[in-house]
């Protein structure tokens, strides 16, 4: 009897120790999150995702890197919590691009209008110099694009804000 009852308390252990390692923290974390109502939840060849769609014509969609005091944000729930406390409309938000050990941009960040950090075309190792790296961006008419590097170099836009990373984003 106690060899049966080691068995099934093995085999329950094993069964939740399988399924918590084929659904990830992330996917675990999604089945109880409440999604804004212009996004959701798809499952896409065994893959979770969040897709939100998003009119820029009726949505501000903006880059943030810093507080008023230059300091960066440091994380999404600080700046939440500041646009809220503005009164400002905050559907989501997401990081964009990639970050140097002080939180500078690794490539191209423009915000406002103003370029905050260069476009990056030099050669390097990890996620950001795989090629080909892109841009994502809004023209200063309410325009999106998402371009890759050579190509952003070419266009010669009138740029509101833009956001560099690799591989590219799409």
């Amino acid at each position: 009897m106690k060899r049966i009852l080691a068995f099934v308390v093995a085999s329950l252990v094993v069964a939740a120790a399988i399924w918590w390692l084929v659904t990830t923290r992330e996917e675990q974390r999604l089945a109880s999150a409440a999604l804004p109502a212009l996004c959701e939840d798809i499952l896409f060849e065994r893959a979770r995702y969040i897709a939100c769609t998003v009119d820029p014509a009726a949505a501000t969609i903006a880059l943030h890197l810093s507080d008023a005091s230059g300091k960066p944000w440091r994380s999404l729930q600080r700046l939440a919590d500041y646009q809220r406390g503005q009164g400002a409309p905050f559907a989501f938000s997401m990081n964009a691009g990639m970050y140097h050990v002080d939180l500078s941009p690794v490539g191209l960040h423009v915000q406002s209008g103003k370029q905050v950090a260069p476009l990056n075309s030099g050669s390097g190792v990890g996620n950001f110099f795989m090629k080909p790296n892109g841009i994502f961006g809004f023209t200063k008419d309410g325009q999106p694009f998402i371009l890759d590097t050579v190509a952003y170099l070419d266009a010669a836009l009138g740029v509101e804000f833009a956001t560099q990373s690799g591989p590219m984003l799409v």
